[in-house]
């Protein structure tokens, strides 16, 4: 089974195909992207954690525990619906920023 992947790196790379759909398929697409966020947040466990180590350091890039698990469940929240109320913006930067921010 594939480990899941931390939520945010979903949005940074969900951000990356934005300027290149058109149309329904945009809209749909970032509609999609923050469920499949939700879909990876309820496959965590807790005691999960990616940590890498560069240059000496540790850097923790995500910790799962049963907090961090309802943050993250209503930031993927807040964000889907903030991305449903923006749905009728054109411009390709603030679908973008968005998903940057999330």
């Amino acid at each position: 089974m594939i480990e899941a992947v931390p939520p945010g790196l979903i949005f940074i790379l969900g951000a990356i195909l934005i300027p290149f759909l058109k149309g329904k398929l945009k809209q749909v697409y970032i509609l999609v992207v923050p469920a499949v966020a939700f879909l990876d947040i309820l496959y965590l466990t807790p005691g999960t954690s990616w940590v890498y180590n560069f240059l000496g350091y540790d850097l923790i890039f995500c910790k799962v525990d049963r907090l961090s698990l309802v943050v993250g469940y209503i930031f993927v929240i807040i964000g889907f619906l903030a991305i449903l109320y923006c749905l009728h913006v054109k411009q390709d930067g603030q679908h973008i920023a968005a998903f940057l921010y999330v």
